[in-house]
């Protein structure tokens, strides 16, 4: 695996973690406490965790830039077959591009520790022109420190699913088009514990590589 240090160049040192080891190998009993947390407070339902990057010009003037997760948190909410299985949450990161350098790291610390201790099953991201760097940063780093969770991708950057694998190979699942139902899909497919092959409009990876199925018909 990557370490902490090859991804963002920072220790890692957030409240509630063993020292910047954390990044490298992670042991059993790491993965016992993410697994604990998805389960406690006597919910066995699955978390999905939405991250817009919430930075560029349009945001410091601000103005709402980033609806998209709001409105598939909203649609996702309203099938009860998702949300009787799903913590559904939209959790808007902001990267310290306008910080010194002095605060990079322990704000990089703060939104890695925030989405850690939510353990999610699955995190998400809507890409735009400015938010694919920061996006692609915080993604390298969840591989790294949250190997068992999927990581999905979608917004206008994911216009081309073969062309964006070829440029970017960190996300195990991408959505092109609208995500409404592809995502309810293959949400209710993992809390059933089935394959997510095939979903219309999907790209999926396994362990021969990367497949991309045909988009929705009502889409093309």
């Amino acid at each position: 695996h990557e370490r902490w240090t090859d991804v963002f160049n920072v220790p890692f040192t957030a409240p509630g973690w063993q020292g910047p080891d954390v990044f490298g190998e992670i042991s059993e009993e790491r993965m016992i406490e993410f697994e604990r947390r998805r389960h406690m407070a006597g919910s066995l339902r699955e978390r999905i965790l939405f991250l817009p990057c919430a930075t560029s010009k349009v945001n410091d003037m601000g103005l709402f830039a980033y609806p998209a997760c709001y409105q598939l948190e909203a649609s996702l909410k309203m099938d009860a077959a998702v949300a009787g299985r799903w913590e559904i949450e939209v959790l808007p990161f902001t990267p310290p591009h306008s910080r010194p350098m002095a605060y990079w790291d322990r704000l990089w610390e703060r939104i890695l520790y925030d989405v850690q201790s939510r353990a999610p099953r699955v995190v998400a991201f809507s890409l735009y022109g400015w938010s694919l760097e920061p996006s692609l940063r915080l993604a390298r780093a969840l591989r790294v420190s949250l190997p068992g969770t999927l990581l999905l991708a979608g917004g206008p950057e994911v216009t081309e699913r073969e062309d964006f694998v070829d440029r970017w190979d960190v996300f195990d699942v991408l959505i092109e088009g609208d995500g409404e139902v592809p995502l309810a899909a293959l949400l209710r497919r993992l809390a059933a514990g089935e394959e997510i092959a095939g979903i219309p409009s999907t790209s999926w990876r396994d362990a021969h590589g990367w497949h991309h199925a045909p988009r929705s018909r009502c889409e093309t």
